[in-house]
Order: structure tokens, then C-alpha cells, then sequence
């Protein structure tokens, strides 16, 4: 069985965590290594560019958890609920390959 991989970014907004993960890692995997991608975004509520990359590659799927409100302040116990449900769930079945 394939394993995933996973490749966190943290820290302040507007620091090019999204440019990082995006053009560094997952476009790469798409072109070069023929993977599937599995981009799970924590935090992200509103519709953002990254969101149209899985009209071009059928082998990229983004997912976008919270509700995009703690940027710069404390998360609410329903951005905590949608990370932990997110982290929890769909991303460790990505990882096993059930999505």
C-alpha cells in the first residue's frame, strides 16, 4: 500500500504559506510525479484562488476547514470542532487513500 505524506505550514497570514504548499510541493507532485494531492487548508473560509487548481488537475482535491474568522485572533470552539474534524477524519482517510 502507498502511504501519504504530509507537509504542514504554519505561522502569520500573508507570509506565502498557501504560495509555499501550493507551487513548492503539490503542483510539483501533479506534474513531475504523477500523485494525487489532497490539500487540506485550516482556517481558510473564504473562496481564494487556490480554490479553481482542481478544474485544471483531476488529481487535486482541496478541501478548506473553519470558518475563517481567527486569522488575526483566537479561534471559537466551531473553528476548533472544524480543524479536529478535518485533521481527524478526512485527512488521515486521504492519507490511507479512501478519498
Amino acid at each position: 500500500m502507498k502511504q501519504g505524506y504530509i507537509q504542514v505550514y504554519t505561522g502569520e497570514g500573508g507570509k506565502g504559506k498557501t504560495t509555499a504548499a501550493l507551487g513548492g510541493v503539490s503542483v510539483r507532485s501533479l506534474i513531475a510525479g504523477g500523485h494525487r494531492v489532497y490539500f487540506a487548508q485550516f482556517i481558510k473560509g473564504a473562496k481564494t484562488g487556490e480554490l479553481s487548481l482542481p478544474e485544471s488537475f483531476s488529481e487535486f482535491t482541496i478541501v478548506q476547514y473553519g470558518e475563517g474568522r481567527f486569522i488575526d485572533g483566537q479561534p471559537e470552539e466551531s473553528d476548533i470542532i472544524a480543524a479536529r474534524k478535518g485533521a481527524c477524519n478526512l485527512c488521515r482517510r486521504a492519507l490511507l487513500g479512501n478519498v
